[in-house]
């Protein structure tokens, strides 16, 4: 299981600052995704890919 950690970067539609002091914690999905054919709707199985954890500090995460 992979991860990745990393600090989001400024919004460039907005001028403002917030989310960026903090630090995210992300696990990469380890399935793809699934298309379903009549409604046309994309899908997985794998729910550890939905994990998004954020922290204050990147010590912390």
């Amino acid at each position: 299981m992979t991860a990745r950690i990393y600090c989001p970067t400024k919004n460039a539609m907005q001028s403002g600052l917030k989310n960026t002091h903090e630090w995210v914690l992300e696990y990469e999905a380890a399935q793809g995704k699934s298309l379903d054919p009549l409604m046309g709707w994309t899908g997985t199985s794998d729910m550890v890919g939905q994990i998004k954890l954020k922290f204050a500090s990147r010590e912390e995460a």
